[in-house]
């Protein structure tokens, strides 16, 4: 019977614990679902049977979804001998292969496959066939707040959105960034700039000397002075001025003479 196709019972059929798909588009089910109903599934799904009897999901989970919202009661299978790496393994690379699984979806899987099955980064690229740059930029993207996550995937940001936001370190200011961003629904480089432009440290205005100002006024100043003994001199008067500077002042002297 192994390998071979088969009808099940779909009551009999348990999920697969490392499924990664964890949204599953609606109207495409039901799309799907309409296309069994008048064609029949044109694929059987492939399952593994368990120590209780029944047979846990090893790569079809929109089809037995599709034949679930189609009111069918069985299903066409493959029973495969399958330990539960495989499983694993197979259940993840299956949905990689159809490109639409959401990025922060297979990274989750990533971490669950070398946490459960205690495998390095290059053991995983071996599995999946990704390159190990890949594999790394996905993981770190799990760095990210629960609610960055959620709030990336629910208004279907870009991994590159999620990457530029690993720039910013405190949580609070990801989630009021990442709330700017879809707002403006900001593209990814319009999305990096203004990140860099928030946490980029603000320049002060640089400062003129105070010394250059005060001299610029003391020379207002004595200016000042000079046309009021200009003046008084232009009266027939020998009036005269002198400025001193010493280490810490300025000492201005004005002499206008006078008869006893």
């Amino acid at each position: 019977m192994k390998n071979e196709i088969i009808t099940l019972p779909i009551e009999k059929i348990v999920a697969n614990p490392h499924q990664p798909r964890q949204v599953f588009n609606e109207e495409s089910l039901r799309e799907l679902s309409e296309s069994i109903k008048n064609h029949g599934l044109i694929q059987p799904i492939v399952v593994r049977q368990n120590n209780q009897g029944l047979y846990e999901l090893i790569a079809g989970e929109r089809r037995l979804r599709a034949s679930k919202l189609a009111s069918f009661t069985e299903i066409q299978a493959i029973v495969k001998e399958s330990s539960n790496k495989d499983s694993a393994y197979l259940a993840l690379i299956e949905n990689i292969q159809r490109d639409d699984l959401h990025f922060i979806e297979v990274a989750k899987s990533y971490k669950e496959l070398m946490a459960d099955f205690q495998l390095s980064q290059t053991e995983l690229v071996n599995i999946v066939g990704k390159s190990q740059s890949a594999i790394a930029n996905k993981l770190r993207i799990l760095n990210l707040s629960d609610e960055v996550l959620s709030l990336i995937m629910d208004n279907k940001l870009t991994e590159r959105h999620g990457r530029a936001l690993l720039k910013v370190k405190d949580t609070d200011l990801q989630i009021n960034i990442l709330k700017h961003i879809i707002k403006q629904n900001m593209t990814v480089n319009e999305a990096e700039k203004y990140i860099e432009k928030k946490i980029s440290p603000k320049k002060e205005p640089e400062k003129k000397p105070e010394i250059k100002r005060f001299i610029k006024d003391i020379r207002l100043f004595t200016n000042t002075i000079k046309q009021a003994v200009d003046a008084i001199n232009s009266s027939g008067m020998d009036a005269k001025y002198t400025v001193r500077q010493d280490e810490d002042k300025y000492t201005i002297t004005i002499d206008i003479p006078y008869d006893n």
